[in-house]
C-alpha cells in the first residue's frame, strides 16, 4: 500500500496520452537543430562549429567539464570549444551537445524532491563511466555508451517536471518504506522512467539499439538482442550508486543484474567490485569538477 499518497495512481494509457500532448517531447530544440545541422555540413570549419555552440554558455561550460573528465584521458586541459573539437573530435562534441541539450530542455527547478545539480551530476558520472567501461572492456569507443549513460534516467526528470504530484508520491514512498524507486514508480505511474526515456529518444530517431539499451538498463539480461550496451550502462549506474551511498535516492536498493555480466566478459560479482575500486578515485575527481 502506498504511504502518504497525494494522488491516485495514474493509468498507463493516460501517461502515454500526456506524453504525446507535450509538444517538446517530439520537437528538437532550435539550438540543438542548428548545431547538428552545422556539424553535419561538409567541410565545416572548427570556427564555424564553435560559434554555434558558444551561443549557449551553460552548454559550453558542461562540454568543457566532460571533455576534461579523467575518463577522456586527455594530457592537457581543454579550455575552449574550439580545442574540444580539435582534440576529441566533431563526433564526440556532437554527442555531448546532444545529450546536454536534451537534459537542459526537460529539467525542472530544483525542489526538496529532486535536486537538479545532483541529477546532472549523476547523469554526468554514469555517462562518462559508461564510455570508459565500454572501451576498457574491449567493446568499442563508447560513443553510444556515453549517450545512453547520460540519458538513461531522463524519464525521472520528465516525471518530476510533468507529473510532479506523482513524483512526490513516489519520493515519499521511497523514503518512508525504504522502497525501490522503480517498483514504486510502476505502482504509481504505470510506466517506468526507462519507458518514458525511450519514448522521447525514439521520437528523436536515436538508434534502435540505444533505445532498447536505455529501456533495459535496470535488467539487461531481459533483452532479446545484443545486451552489451545495456549491460555497460547498468554497470556504470550500479558503480556510481554504490560509490555514492544512496546520494541519488532513485538508485537506492540498486540490484545488480548478475545474469547480464557475461555479456561484457565478466564472470563474477568480484570483478564488478574490482571495477568499482578501479574507478573510485577518477569518479571522486570528476565530482570535484562538476
Amino acid at each position: 500500500m502506498i504511504a502518504h499518497k497525494i494522488t491516485e495512481p495514474i493509468n498507463r494509457e493516460r501517461v502515454k496520452l500526456i506524453l504525446m500532448s507535450i509538444d517538446k517531447l517530439s520537437t528538437v530544440p532550435e539550438f540543438l537543430l542548428d548545431v547538428l545541422n552545422t556539424l553535419d555540413k561538409e567541410n565545416v570549419t572548427i570556427a564555424e562549429a564553435a560559434k554555434k555552440i558558444n551561443r549557449d554558455q551553460s552548454i559550453v561550460t558542461k562540454v568543457l567539464a566532460i571533455a576534461n573528465s579523467p575518463f577522456y584521458g586527455l594530457y592537457r586541459k581543454v579550455a575552449s570549444v574550439e580545442q574540444a573539437l580539435m582534440v576529441i573530435g566533431f563526433r564526440e562534441v556532437k554527442n555531448i551537445v546532444t545529450t546536454l541539450t536534451i537534459l537542459e530542455t526537460f529539467k525542472n527547478k530544483s525542489d526538496k524532491y529532486l535536486n537538479q545539480k545532483e541529477f546532472w551530476e549523476h547523469s554526468f558520472l554514469v555517462g562518462n563511466l559508461a564510455k570508459k567501461l565500454y572501451a576498457d572492456l574491449g567493446l568499442g569507443n563508447g560513443s553510444e555508451a556515453f549517450i545512453g549513460g547520460f540519458l538513461h534516467d531522463l524519464g525521472i526528470s520528465i516525471t518530476h517536471k510533468y507529473f510532479h504530484e506523482s513524483f512526490i508520491s513516489i519520493y515519499n514512498e521511497v523514503f518512508t518504506n525504504n522502497a525501490n524507486y522503480a517498483e514504486v514508480e510502476g505502482d504509481i505511474m504505470g510506466m517506468s522512467h526507462q519507458e518514458i526515456t525511450m519514448h522521447l529518444i525514439d521520437k528523436w530517431n536515436f538508434p534502435v539499439e540505444l533505445c532498447q539499451s536505455v529501456l533495459f538498463h535496470h535488467r539487461p539480461s531481459k533483452m532479446n538482442k545484443d545486451k552489451s550496451l545495456a549491460t555497460v550502462i547498468h554497470l556504470a549506474d550500479y558503480i556510481v550508486a554504490a560509490l555514492n551511498e544512496d546520494k541519488y535516492f532513485w538508485d537506492m536498493n540498486f540490484t545488480l543484474d548478475l545474469e547480464a555480466l557475461e555479456n561484457v566478459g565478466l564472470n563474477s560479482v568480484e570483478e564488478v567490485y574490482a571495477l568499482k575500486d578501479k574507478y573510485k578515485d577518477s569518479l571522486s575527481s570528476v565530482l570535484i569538477s562538476v
